[in-house]
C-alpha cells in the first residue's frame, strides 16, 4: 500500500491554490470493489441518514465509468485517451496500476452508492478512507465533456491530493483570472467571476482533460512524465467534430463537436496540425497558450462566456522546454501564429503559407511556466 507525506507551497498560486497539502508516496493501485463487504469497518455517510456508503445502494462501477477511470488514471489500461498520453501515469511519475476487478484492497477504490448527492472522495491517507471515490448520480454515463465524465476527472483529483480550486482553505484559491475551467476540472467556477455555486457549462461542452492548472499541480506533486509521446508528435483537429487525434488514432471522443483540453507533450519537434481548417486560426505555442480554431467548436461555460480557446498548452515544468509544441501546419483561412522569441524561435517553429507569425517578446498570465 502506498503511504502518505505532506506538500508545502511552490510559491505559485497558480499550483498552490489546488494543493489539499498531502499527496501519496510510492507506486499507486486502484480498484472497483465487487461487493461492499470490500471495505470492511467502514462508516462514511454524506448524507448523514445514518447508513454508511456501502450499505446504501452499492454497486460495482459498469464498464463505461471503469474504461473513463482507467482513462484518466493509467496509461497501461489500453484505452484511447490513456494510449495517447491524458492519463495521470502519462502526465507524471506516479506509477499506476489496476489490481482488477473485485478487489478492495486497493488505495484508490471507487463504487456507486445512494450515499452521494452527485459524487465524493477523499484525500490522500492512512486512514481505511484515503482515496476512496464514491459516485452518486454523478458519473453514471461518463461521455467526455458531459458533467459526469467531469465528475470521474474531478473527484479522482480529490482522491489524488487536489483540492478545490475556488475555495480558500490550505493555501489560498487559484487566481481570480485562472479560476475557471479554462485552467482547472477542479474548480466550481465553470467561466471568470461566476458564482461558483454550480457548473453552468452546457451539455457537452466541459473540460476534456486535466487542465493546465490541473497538471502544474499534479507535476509539482508527482514529478512531469517527459517520456510522454516524447518521439515527433502530431496532433489533429477538424472542423465539426470534437475528436482530438495523435498520430492518427482518435484519443479524446467527445459527446460533441466541442474541442477544449489541454496538451502535455515530453519531447520530439511535435506539431499542431489544423490543415482542415478554413477558418482564421489563433494558434499559440507558447507553454500556457491557447489556440482558436472555430469559434463553434469553442466550449460554452455558460453566463454568456465562451471558452478563448479550443486547445491550451501545458505550462512548463521546471523550465524544462521538452514539452514544448514546436509547429503548427493552419488551413486555408489568414492564420496567426504567436510564438515566444526566447523559445519557439530556437526551437524553429513554423507558420505556414498564407499565415503570419506574431513573435511575442513578454509573457502575459496565460503563459507562466511551473
Amino acid at each position: 500500500m502506498a503511504t502518505t507525506t505532506g506538500v508545502t507551497r511552490s510559491g505559485n498560486q497558480l499550483i498552490d491554490g489546488q494543493l489539499s497539502g498531502v499527496r501519496w508516496v510510492g507506486p499507486l493501485t486502484y480498484s472497483d470493489p465487487g461487493q461492499a463487504s470490500a471495505y470492511g469497518a467502514y462508516f462514511s455517510d454524506a448524507d448523514a441518514d445514518g447508513v454508511s456508503a456501502q450499505d446504501e445502494g452499492f454497486s460495482r462501477l459498469t464498464a463505461q465509468q471503469l474504461s473513463a477511470v482507467h482513462s484518466v488514471l493509467s496509461a497501461d489500461a489500453g484505452t484511447p485517451a490513456a494510449r495517447a498520453g491524458f492519463s495521470v501515469e502519462g502526465l507524471t511519475n506516479l506509477d499506476v496500476r489496476y489490481l482488477g476487478g473485485g478487489s478492495g484492497a486497493a488505495d484508490l477504490r471507487l463504487a456507486n452508492s445512494a450515499d452521494p448527492g452527485t459524487a465524493y472522495a477523499y484525500y490522500p491517507s492512512s486512514s481505511p478512507y484515503g482515496g476512496d471515490v464514491w459516485f452518486g448520480p454523478a458519473g453514471d454515463d461518463p461521455v467526455v465533456g458531459t458533467y459526469d465524465h467531469h465528475a470521474v476527472m474531478h473527484e479522482i483529483g480529490h482522491a489524488l491530493g487536489l483540492k478545490h480550486g475556488h475555495e480558500t482553505d490550505v493555501y489560498g484559491p487559484l487566481p481570480r483570472a485562472n479560476d475557471s475551467h479554462e485552467y482547472s476540472i477542479m474548480t466550481y467556477r465553470s467561466y471568470p467571476g461566476s458564482p461558483g455555486s454550480f457548473y453552468t457549462n452546457a451539455l457537452y461542452d466541459g473540460p476534456q482533460s486535466f487542465m493546465m492548472a490541473d497538471i502544474a499541480a499534479l507535476q509539482y506533486m508527482y514529478g512531469a512524465d517527459f517520456r510522454t509521446n516524447s518521439g515527433d508528435t502530431t496532433y489533429r483537429w477538424t472542423p465539426g467534430a470534437g475528436t482530438t487525434f495523435v498520430d492518427g488514432q482518435a484519443a479524446i471522443t467527445p459527446g460533441g463537436d466541442r474541442i477544449f483540453l489541454t496538451v502535455w507533450d515530453g519531447g520530439g519537434r511535435d506539431t499542431y496540425d489544423l490543415s482542415a481548417y478554413s477558418s482564421d486560426l489563433a494558434i499559440d505555442l507558447a507553454p500556457g497558450g491557447y489556440s482558436t480554431f472555430s469559434s463553434g467548436q469553442r466550449a460554452d461555460l455558460g453566463g454568456g462566456y465562451l471558452a478563448r480557446g479550443n486547445v491550451y498548452n501545458a505550462l512548463q515544468y521546471r523550465g524544462d522546454a521538452r514539452s514544448l509544441i514546436e509547429n503548427a501546419v493552419g488551413g486555408s483561412g489568414a492564420d496567426l501564429l504567436h510564438r515566444r522569441r526566447d523559445q519557439l524561435a530556437r526551437r524553429q517553429a513554423q507558420p505556414v503559407d498564407r499565415d503570419v507569425a506574431e513573435i511575442a517578446d513578454v509573457l502575459d498570465h496565460r503563459r507562466e511556466q511551473v
